[in-house]
């Protein structure tokens, strides 16, 4: 019995075909089995905790502005949206 595990750098949501095309190549070396298939998605770039729910998009602006902690872009925002 051989135990492979491979790395793939694929577009996300493609883990499935990608693991049928392996097992299909595998199966002429004889009988192939797949163990678990791990798909690690990218994660979302976030500068603080996620909007509150409900938050319409100024608030949502408000939110990462005042989360920056930079004075001058939370004074410019404060300027232009009252």
């Amino acid at each position: 019995m051989l135990t492979i595990t491979i790395q793939v750098n694929a577009p996300s949501g493609q883990a499935i075909g990608i693991k049928e095309d392996i097992a299909t190549y595998l199966e002429k070396f004889g009988d192939a089995r797949v163990v678990s298939v791990v798909e690690k998605l990218p994660e979302q770039l976030r500068m603080d905790g996620p909007p509150q729910r409900g938050a319409g998009p100024a608030e949502r602006t408000r939110q990462a502005v005042y989360a920056t902690g930079n004075r001058w872009a939370i004074e410019n925002f404060e300027a232009t949206h009252g």
